[in-house]
C-alpha cells in the first residue's frame, strides 16, 4: 500500500495497493487471487469501480482527482474473493488532506502592568501540521530597513516579551510592528500587525489613593502612580 501522506486540498489521491503473489492462504484454504479482486474502503463505503485501475496483474490504484478535508481517514485494501462472506485485509493507509498556512483570526495583545506584553491568535482549522511564530519589527535609522526581533518566550499560539528575555520588551515605544508567519509543508503566509502599544495597557493599581480636600459638593483624591509607569510621561499623560 502506498504509505501515509499529506495532500494540498483539491490535489490528486493516488493509492497503490500490491499483492505480494497471485496466491493467499486464509482460513486453511489457498486462493487464487489478482488485481481485479482489489477493492479500497474508506469510512465504511466502497469506492465505485470507475475509481479503481489494474495497473498489473497483481496491483490496483485508487484514483480520487480532487481530494479535499472530506477524504481525510483511513484507507483499506480489501480483496473480494468469490465464496467468502467478508474481505480479507490486504493493508492499511492514513490520508490527511489539508491547507497551506492560512491569515488567523482573534489576533491580540496586551501588556500587563507595562512589564510583560502578552499577544496569542486563533489558528484556523488545517489537517496538516501547521507552525506560527511571531517576530517584533524594528524600523532602522534608514526607513527601508529593519530589524526583526525574535520572540521571547513562544508558546504555540503566542508570544511574550518581558525585561528579562532575550529580546527584552520593549515598553518605551509608541506602536509595535508585529510580524506573524505560518509555515507548513505546502507554503508560508505572514501577516503584518500594528500594534498600538499604550491602547493595551493594563496597569497595576494606582499606590496610596487618598482624599486630599473633602468638601459637601466635591471631593478631590490623590494617588501615586503604579509600579513602573513613573519614569514613562507620555504614559502618565494617557493615564
Amino acid at each position: 500500500m502506498t504509505p501515509d501522506q499529506k495532500l494540498l486540498n483539491g490535489s490528486q489521491l493516488l493509492l497503490e495497493c500490491s499483492l505480494n503473489n497471485n496466491t493467499i492462504e486464509y482460513d486453511n484454504n489457498v486462493y487464487e487471487v489478482n488485481s481485479s479482486m482489489i477493492s479500497f474502503k474508506f469510512a465504511n463505503q466502497y469506492y465505485n469501480e470507475d475509481k479503481i485501475r489494474m495497473i498489473s496483474p497483481t496491483a490496483a490504484q485508487l484514483v480520487v482527482n480532487e481530494a479535499t478535508i472530506d477524504d481525510n481517514g483511513m484507507y483499506f485494501c480489501m480483496l473480494n474473493i468469490s465464496g467468502l462472506d467478508h474481505h480479507p485485509l490486504v493493508c492499511v493507509s492514513h490520508v490527511l488532506v489539508g491547507f497551506k498556512p492560512q491569515p488567523v483570526s482573534n489576533f491580540k495583545c496586551i501588556s500587563l502592568h507595562y512589564r510583560r506584553l502578552h499577544c496569542s491568535w486563533t489558528p484556523p482549522p488545517n489537517p496538516i501540521p501547521t507552525s506560527y511564530h511571531l517576530e517584533d519589527s524594528v524600523h532602522t535609522a534608514s526607513s527601508s530597513n529593519y530589524l526583526v526581533r525574535g520572540c521571547g518566550i513562544a508558546t504555540e499560539n503566542s508570544c511574550e516579551w518581558t525585561p528579562d528575555t532575550t529580546p527584552p520588551y520593549r515598553n518605551t515605544v509608541l506602536k509595535f510592528n508585529l510580524i506573524l508567519t505560518g509555515q507548513n509543508q505546502f507554503g508560508v503566509n505572514s501577516e503584518v500587525f500594528v500594534v498600538d502599544h499604550y491602547s493595551i495597557i493594563k496597569p497595576n493599581i494606582p499606590k496610596n489613593v487618598r482624599p486630599l480636600e473633602v468638601s459637601t459638593d466635591q471631593i478631590i483624591l490623590v494617588w501615586k502612580p503604579p509600579d513602573y509607569i513613573e519614569y514613562d510621561e507620555d504614559l502618565l499623560e494617557v493615564i
